[in-house]
């Protein structure tokens, strides 16, 4: 199981990835408006990394 406090990272293709941006967002329980993690916000340069690999895993 993932450790929600523990969130640093992108997974893709089975790795961790290192965000390029240090920019996070918090995750909020909407029955409680709590707080449950921080996770690392995706930028631009983080979609085209995920998209190119998307397009290259199809074939």
């Amino acid at each position: 199981m993932i450790n929600l406090h523990n969130i640093k990272d992108h997974y893709l293709d089975g790795q961790s990835q290192k965000p390029s941006s240090p920019e996070i967002f918090s995750v909020i329980k909407p029955a409680t408006e709590e707080v449950i993690t921080n996770i690392p916000a995706g930028n631009s340069l983080d979609k085209l990394f995920a998209t190119d690999f998307c397009i290259s895993s199809m074939g």
